[in-house]
């Protein structure tokens, strides 16, 4: 919720900050009426003091030109100092020393710089509490028709008209869509997020005077209406600056024949001017050139949909991109997901606007000025990949000038693509330490790190930075690619005296080690060689006839060691470990088995003898019931060790006298039979109970549930309680 300070009828000074737009292919305020609206003091050095003059009068314009009219004593019109922008004719303008002095005190009164146009892409103040570039939340609603709206630029005040004009165009639900799109626009290019609020069962919001402050529930920061203000085309809009941030349309401008309802590129007209006048909702002044490049030109267009490059910047540099916040580890975004061999994923291209295309050379993520850093989070699965990182800036060279009266001036002056120039990182799951940086590259120039080994499974991050000191936004995009690290092979008794292990080379690698284990697990593995600079290594500590799992690991800029592929398991000669073999019955997924079931399994070649495990966990860890010794391929659980409606893993190991080799796979598993289950289908549904039910008015001896050898009250209990159990 957000303060909004209004004139009284004593005339006190505004905090309000309004924008208009101009109609069609002119610019702002209807002529010949250059200023109708806007009350001026007489003495215009009272103004610059910024104070109210005890008399006030009107500026309009007449054949001799600009002249000030003396107001009526009963105006219940008001003077506001603070940033109005009207917009001229251009067939028939004010005097340049009528726009010079508004441009100089109407609307330079209300802004934060001093130069009375803003700084770069025009900005004025951004809604608080935050700081340049931080993300902020918006609630915006339609204020009900009737409303009181108060004058702006100097019109008479009016009732709002909002709904009762629109709704004769179209279905309430698309206007709104088309007003909810604008909004949605915004938000995909920028930091900013929106909420839209209305009363109890209603479309619009409580109804509580203009100029009232949002409370993010029943009414919005931000609040729309519309109501007279010039008649056709002239003023279309006009918008209050942040903390206020209200729009009043023109309601003059909604009639079947005005482009404000034209239907062509889904509205795109009204799109338009909707979203440039929350542009200026948003702390963002008219720019110049004129040329159909930029929302917030002074000149509606409709040779694009919504923001342009320029407005991008600007939004980004108010309000951050849409990954934020995201200026540390812990704060980082995700937006990157998983990388895996394959992968190629770019972040920060512009989605498609309702129609139309979308701006080149932009992007949805920037640094937005001197000191900004976002982190990006990626997570990797067990295989270890190499991944090829490359940020992007993205800009071109443009004119961008305060608006003057003219507003052509056309020479280049603003070459985006190099506001800021951009470094890299790749960070370790601990975040701190860099796997890989670039920061070479001349300003405007993509920066790339190539192979960067990643490994072993977790979240690790991209660093995107800046290596000077920007003032304005830079727009990037970021790409990254994951391929495939190294291959590793261990002999399989190729040798009696060895185990030999190659690998590929990884690029940019320093020495190689390998570390070793017995089972699969990394963490408790041991170091075994280090140092190596070949891609070959002959393990002659290698036990006879015992099957190793190993890892080849090596280092790339200050990181650690790191497997440079999945494990590879090798044994050397001797008593050759127990051939590989299969699980056979039960079916993995049986359903419906008896407690006492056979268990069977192939044969594997060298085996002494088999252990069977009973887990309720793939894994088989920490086993309900392990049988070591079997001699066949087949056993017979014994009572007692399964219970009924009961999902169990079950795996065999053959074993001789110097190894042990699971099956393949290492488990399979199986559910009990659930009594309830009257029709064997493997689940306990209304078919059973029919089934059942059926039989017990038979009084059929399969209704004897109980087992009694009668069928009585006490089965059709038994029965119902199973049922409901769900066993």
């Amino acid at each position: 919720m957000h303060r909004k300070l209004i004139a009284g009828v004593s005339g006190v000074l505004t905090a309000a900050s309004l924008v208009a737009m101009a109609g069609g292919d002119r610019e702002c305020s209807p002529a010949p009426r250059a200023f109708p609206t806007a009350w001026l003091p007489q003495d215009l050095s009272a103004f610059e003091g910024g104070e109210v003059a005890p008399r006030h009068v009107r500026l309009v314009m007449a054949d001799e030109g600009p002249m000030f009219v003396p107001a009526p004593d009963d105006s219940d019109h008001y003077l506001r100092t603070v940033a109005v922008l009207a917009c001229f004719d251009p067939e028939n303008p004010p005097s340049a020393e009528v726009m010079a002095w508004m441009e100089e005190n109407l609307y330079a009164g209300g802004l934060s710089n001093d130069s009375g146009w803003g700084d770069n892409y025009q900005l004025g103040t951004r809604w608080s509490p935050g700081s340049q570039g931080d993300p902020y939340t918006i609630s915006w609603s339609f204020v009900p028709d009737g409303l009181s709206i108060s004058s702006g630029t100097g019109e008479p005040v009016g009732p709002s008209q909002l709904f009762a004009k629109m709704d004769t165009r179209w279905a309430r639900a698309t206007w709104i869509g088309y007003f909810q799109n604008c909004f949605d626009r915004w938000a995909a290019v920028s930091g900013t997020t929106y909420l839209r609020v209305t009363a109890s069962g209603v479309d619009w919001d409580d109804g509580a005077s203009w100029g009232t402050s949002g409370n993010d529930t029943t009414r919005g920061d931000v609040r729309i209406s519309a109501k007279p203000i010039d008649g056709l085309n002239g003023i279309l809009a006009y918008n209050y600056f942040p903390q206020n941030g209200d729009m009043v349309l023109d309601s003059g401008d909604m009639t079947g024949s005005s482009n404000f309802f034209s239907l062509t590129n889904s509205a795109r007209f009204l799109r338009n001017v909707v979203q440039h006048e929350h542009g200026h909702g948003l702390g963002f002044n008219h720019v110049c050139p004129a040329n159909s490049q930029k929302l917030m030109e002074p000149f509606i267009s409709t040779a694009y949909d919504g923001v342009r490059h320029d407005d991008i910047r600007g939004a980004q540099r108010h309000y951050g991109d849409i990954a934020e916040p995201d200026n540390t580890a812990a704060t980082a975004n995700t937006l990157i997901g998983t990388v895996a061999v394959g992968s190629n994923i770019t972040l920060g291209t512009v989605p498609a606007p309702l129609t139309g295309t979308s701006p080149a050379n932009s992007s949805t993520l920037s640094i937005d000025a001197n000191g900004e850093q976002d982190y990006f989070k990626f997570a990797v699965g067990s295989t270890p990949i190499l991944v090829n990182v490359t940020v992007t800036p993205q800009g071109l060279n443009y004119a961008n000038y305060s608006q003057t009266s003219a507003c052509n001036t056309t020479t280049n002056n603003t070459n985006s693509l190099s506001m800021a120039n951009l470094a890299i990182q790749v960070i370790d799951k601990n975040t701190t330490t860099v796997l890989a940086e670039a920061s070479a590259a001349a300003i405007g120039l993509a920066e790339s790190v190539a192979s960067v080994l990643i490994s072993p499974a977790g979240d690790f991050f991209v660093r995107v930075y800046e290596t000077d000191s920007p003032t304005q936004s830079q727009l990037y995009t970021l790409n990254i690619v994951g391929s495939a690290a190294a291959t590793l092979s261990a002999s399989d008794g190729t040798f009696n005296d060895r185990v030999r292990l190659t690998w590929t080379s990884v690029p940019n690698a320093g020495t190689y080690s390998v570390r070793r284990n017995t089972t699969n697990n990394y963490d408790t593995s041991t170091q075994i060689a280090t140092g190596l600079a070949g891609l070959t290594y002959d393990d002659f500590s290698a036990a006879a006839s015992t099957t190793y799992h190993y890892w080849v690991t090596t280092t790339q800029g200050s990181g650690t060691n790191r497997p440079i592929s999945n494990p590879d398991t090798g044994f050397r000669t001797g008593s050759p470990p127990p051939g590989s073999f299969s699980l056979v019955s039960p079916a993995d997924g049986s359903l419906g088995i008896e407690l006492t079931p056979t268990l069977s399994w192939s044969v594997s070649s060298d085996a002494t003898t088999y252990t069977v495990r009973i887990a309720d966990n793939p894994s088989l860890t920490s086993p309900l019931f392990t049988q070591s010794g079997v001699a066949s391929t087949s056993f017979i659980v014994p009572g007692g060790v399964l219970t009924k409606c009961t999902e169990y893993y079950w795996g065999v190991q053959a074993v001789n006298s110097t190894a042990t080799t699971n099956s393949s796979p290492l488990s399979w598993y199986f559910e009990t039979f659930r009594p309830a289950d009257f029709d064997g289908s493997g689940f306990v549904d209304i078919e059973d109970y029919s089934l059942f039910i059926f039989y017990f008015e038979l009084g059929d001896d399969l209704a004897d549930f109980d087992g009694s050898g009668f069928v009585d009250i006490e089965d059709f209990s038994s029965f119902v309680q199973a049922f409901e159990d769900g066993c």
